[in-house]
């Protein structure tokens, strides 16, 4: 159904954008009953990440408008155009950089640390000198090496939340020289950039920046990527290498990025665009090169191309929810329709890059059609659409209609995600007050209480049954052992059973922690791998901790060891 509402879409973006010279498709009105389509879906539109600040609140709308007014001047001085390559003449832009990756950090969210476990556990292993094959890694080799190192300097978790956060704050400066390489009009810029920081940070209750899977470093990979074909060059090898290391960080977006852009030159080569023109075979061949080597990489190492974990998630369909008949995606799908038909006009090939990265992005909302994820996916949706407003400006050769219709996207921002920004800024003066740049988590305070448990059984082995083992294993100083890394990666009953069962046969001292021992043990401990050895899972209270073990008799159901 989408493919046809989208050529839909398109038909009538075509003719907002007066693609056709006959006075027809000039004509106000004519243009008027095009958006019919928006106007309707406009309409049912009901999303869930809609997050106002309750009617009367006064002073939480006051607290939402303050702090957009000051996202707003932050972002002002740090688009601000140099009037010379001196470090003065930059001091203006930089304080305002500044201003903004301390919003950034001081309002970002505690530390989610289940998920940090899925790239904690493997670095992990890393660090342990295990070979790259060896375990589970969820998410891509970067990401797997920056939480390393940031283990391998002891960082705390709070810590660790500042380096997330904090590469945002980076990531700025691909938003801002995409938007001077593509956005004409210099007030669209500071625009684009300012509804970014809204939509993809300020707007959101607790995510992006506590979840490692949202990271820009997976999300907006596409940047910095976006930026080197805008400083390079299409045809550049720099640009190709880009790619290829893209590739060789994330088998996920990264390969299928990489592959766009190998589609992108061939076709460029096939359409005899000036920006590809002179490309013979070994020019072709030289800029195929880095992604293909990546390819080998990944398929030397770890036996596949692309992702294992995206290939074994996709399997599952663990989360795999339709779109809703009243999500945000069906208005977006048809300005973004509209932003294509008025870039199709001029045909700069960078432009319509983005459109191929839009549905490669669009993947992680198609996915897991959770709606809070076109916010995470917001930064090349964004981009597309401020491009789309430059090209409406130069089509009707006045910026007044496209910066009417910007200012009125902050504004719309601001109301419709107000909740978000007052909370953010909440966040902020807590902290200031508090004189700490970001929250512990839950799951260190719950640690603290683990330090007498472990130093009084420091003569054993410890095995984690938790959600967030791979922080513990960190904090504790605990080898981490088995493939599947966090612990709660294993996904199978029977293997999971097994691999405790060798375990504890191995001397290990089972804790539970974190997990409801009533919800957790009794699947694993109905598993014919017990009862095929003729020993029963058991729980029992050990200082205060409940710890699993195995005893002789037939294989039974514990009780909940509470």
């Amino acid at each position: 159904m989408f493919p046809a509402l989208f050529c839909l879409y398109l038909a009538a973006a075509a003719w907002i954008a007066n693609w056709g010279e006959g006075s027809l498709l000039r004509n106000g009105w004519v243009q008027l009953a095009a958006c019919a389509p928006a106007f309707a879906i406009a309409l049912f539109t009901r999303s869930g990440i809609v997050f106002p600040i309750p009617g009367g609140d006064l002073r939480g709308y006051l607290v939402s408008a303050g702090g957009t007014g000051l996202i707003l001047a932050g972002v002002w001085l740090f688009c601000r155009e140099p009037r010379g390559a001196t470090l003065l003449s930059r001091l203006p832009s930089l304080a305002g950089w500044m201003c903004l990756a301390l919003f950034t950090v001081l309002a970002s969210s505690p530390a989610f640390v289940y998920d940090y476990g899925f790239v904690m556990g493997p670095a992990g292993h890393l660090l342990q000198g295990e070979a790259w094959d060896s375990f589970y890694q969820q998410y891509g080799l970067a990401q797997t090496l920056f939480f390393a190192a940031m283990m391998k300097a002891g960082l705390s978790v709070q810590g660790m939340q500042i380096g997330v956060a904090g590469l945002f704050a980076v990531w700025l400066f691909c938003f801002r020289g995409l938007a001077r390489a593509l956005i004409a009009d210099p007030m669209l810029r500071r625009l684009f950039v300012a509804t970014v920081i809204l939509v993809r940070f300020a707007a959101f209750r607790t995510y992006p920046f506590n979840f490692p899977q949202t990271s820009v470093a997976r999300l907006e990979l596409w940047a910095p990527l976006a930026l080197c074909w805008a400083r390079f060059g299409p045809a550049s090898p720099l640009t190709a290498w880009a790619f290829g290391a893209a590739y060789l960080g994330d088998s996920q977006f990264g390969a299928l990025l990489c592959g766009a852009y190998i589609a992108a030159v061939l076709a460029g080569m096939a359409w005899k665009h000036p920006a590809f023109a002179g490309l013979g075979p070994r020019r072709v061949a030289a800029l195929v090169f880095p992604g293909a080597l990546a390819c080998a990489f990944h398929v030397a190492v770890f036996h596949s191309p692309v992702s294992t974990a995206g290939k074994l998630y996709f399997s599952l369909r663990i989360d795999m929810l339709p779109i809703e008949a009243h999500s945000l995606f069906w208005p977006l799908a048809w300005l973004l329709a509209a932003c294509l038909a008025a870039c199709l006009r001029k045909r700069q090939p960078l432009e319509l890059f983005l459109f191929p990265v839009l549905v490669i992005q669009l993947m992680y909302f198609f996915g897991r059609s959770h709606e809070n994820n076109l916010l995470n996916v917001a930064g090349i949706i964004l981009l597309i659409l401020f491009v789309g407003l430059d090209r409406v400006a130069e089509i009707k050769a006045s910026a007044a209609i496209s910066r009417r219709v910007a200012w009125a996207l902050i504004l719309a921002t601001t109301v419709v995600f107000g909740g978000g920004i007052r909370g953010r800024f909440g966040r902020m003066a807590a902290n200031l007050s508090a004189d700490r740049w970001t929250e512990r988590s839950p799951e260190e305070a719950l640690a603290d209480g683990l330090e007498k448990f472990v130093a009084a059984h420091s003569d054993r082995h410890i095995l984690w049954v938790s959600p967030f083992d791979a922080y513990l294993n960190y904090r504790f100083g605990v080898p981490a052992v088995g493939f599947w890394s966090p612990f709660a990666a294993h996904i199978d009953v029977d293997e999971t059973s097994g691999f405790l069962k060798e375990r504890l046969g191995a001397g290990d001292l089972a804790v539970l922690v974190g997990w409801d021992s009533a919800f957790a043990v009794p699947p694993l401990a109905a598993s014919a791998v017990w009862s095929r050895a003729h020993v029963r899972l058991e729980t029992r209270r050990l200082d205060g901790w409940t710890v699993l073990e195995y005893t002789s008799g037939p294989g039974s159901v514990p009780d909940s060891g509470l």
